[in-house]
């Protein structure tokens, strides 16, 4: 009897993918072998917190998502802000400060995401959220998202 095909995706990453130093993607872009036509993903949810390697991750799930022909939403969880209150320290307009510049470095790191999902040809969606437990808040916008 003739075994079926097995159906699936097959991610083949170069072997200099990433360099080890500072976790580069190499200039070769990776092969996607798709086998068959059914794909149960459509929608890939990736979390990036802006380091090299989350960039380069990012990257590998749009070019998947790409080629899938699914969608996919960045989610950026920003750590609470939690005051330590030393003797001598102002400490008035901290928590504004805080807020400040945690919305603006959410907004710039999101803003890339759509960037890069825009030059790679995928649709993409964004989600950011304020936690100390950014797996909880993953969790969430994975089962908003369904």
């Amino acid at each position: 009897m003739k075994q079926k095909p097995r159906l699936g995706v097959i991610l083949k990453l170069p072997s200099r993918c990433f360099s080890t130093e500072k976790f580069k993607l190499a200039e070769e872009p990776p092969l996607l072998i798709l086998q068959g036509r059914m794909l149960m993903y459509k929608h890939i949810l990736f979390p990036t917190d802006g380091s090299a390697i989350s960039t380069c991750a990012a990257k590998l799930a749009m070019i998947f998502a790409r080629e899938i022909g699914a969608i996919v939403t960045g989610i950026y969880v920003c750590p609470e802000y939690h005051l330590f209150d030393y003797p001598g320290q102002n400490t008035e307009h901290a928590l504004e400060r805080y807020s400040h510049e945690s919305s603006a470095h959410t907004i710039k790191l999101l803003a890339q995401v759509e960037l890069m999902a825009s030059e790679i040809g995928v649709k993409c969606d964004t989600v950011s959220a304020v936690s100390d437990y950014p797996y909880l808040e993953i969790i969430k916008a994975a089962e908003e998202k369904k």
